[in-house]
């Protein structure tokens, strides 16, 4: 698990691209890289439906990792 933790921290510096794509994957690839997947994100100037749902899927994101809702013990978003 520490392994793909480093390899996700490493792709994750898109912007939110891979994070987003590694979201889709699996809940077992999402919740290894929850910690790492909202480190770096870019959101376009004026797109305020981009920022909603951003700020969406982070909450969501939160939300989960308070339930414990991580069936590989990750770390919590803060």
């Amino acid at each position: 698990m520490e392994i793909l933790h480093d390899i996700f921290a490493l792709a994750c510096v898109d912007g939110g691209k891979t994070g987003c794509a590694l979201a889709q994957v699996s809940r077992h690839i999402r919740g290894a890289s929850r910690a790492v997947r909202f480190r770096i994100v870019s959101l376009p100037y004026g797109s305020l439906w981009k920022l909603r749902a951003f700020v969406d899927d982070f909450k969501r994101a939160q939300e989960d990792a308070a339930r414990g809702d991580d069936p590989n013990g990750t770390e919590q978003l803060r």
